[in-house]
């Protein structure tokens, strides 16, 4: 059995604070961020959202079409495995992305036009206009502190008495703090394009056959992988 194998560049294996383990079988949207300029795909100032707007739940990828009719994919980070959005955001820079979805997906609907828009309970520094004087901010969008701005989570998120953090990929500085605590909300902080599918392989041939079918009914390249 021979899968698609176009030249795509896989997004990194390996501890996340999701689990480094991927399940056999499972189809996963994936990007590689590291061939891209660091922060190309972030959304600043980030967007905040109604979650029961669009049907969103603690697990699990919803879709939604665009005013253009393509359909694009939408996923809560969650804060349980990424307490702040500065983890996840720091690991995808280093490892891509990988998001599973499941073998009920419309998969038929997904293009190379489509996105993956990812949000955090913690995206968006509501009170970020008491940030204005905060030391350090810069922001390569050309924000100023207390603008609102994504680059304010580093200064508003939890640290260390060293001033970092530390997630399975490795730890990573946060910023000056400001004079007040910072309050978060629900917020759209990444929006990638999905430049293709991962089916991971297992030993029963007619499954991983199945597997390999639907993804294949995308309009998206699709390969296989042993993890």
């Amino acid at each position: 059995m021979t899968a698609v194998t176009p030249p795509v560049i896989r997004a990194r294996t390996g501890a996340r604070g999701c689990g480094g383990s991927r399940t056999q079988y499972d189809i996963y949207a994936e990007m590689a961020l590291q061939c891209f300029p660091e922060g190309s795909f972030l959304v600043d100032s980030p967007l905040p959202i109604n979650a029961a707007a669009f049907g969103l739940q603690a697990l699990g990828v919803k879709d939604f079409v665009d005013e253009h009719g393509v359909t694009h994919l939408i996923d809560i980070v969650g804060a349980e495995h990424y307490r702040e959005v500065t983890d996840y955001i720091t690991e995808s820079q280093r490892m891509g992305i990988s998001r599973k979805l499941s073998s009920n997906f419309p998969f038929e609907r997904l293009t190379l036009g489509s996105y993956l828009h990812l949000a955090h309970s913690r995206g968006r520094v509501a009170n970020h206009r008491q940030f204005d004087t905060v030391a350090g901010f810069t922001c390569p969008r050309g924000h100023a502190a207390g603008d609102d701005c994504l680059q304010l989570t580093y200064h508003a998120g939890e640290r260390d008495e060293q001033g970092g953090r530390d997630i399975p990929s490795g730890r990573y500085d946060m910023r000056p703090l400001g004079l007040h605590e910072g309050t978060f909300e629900l917020a759209i902080f990444m929006r990638v394009p999905i430049t293709h599918l991962v089916v991971v392989e297992g030993p029963n041939r007619e499954l991983l056959q199945d597997r390999l079918k639907l993804a294949q009914a995308s309009g998206l390249p699709v390969v296989t992988s042993r993890e």
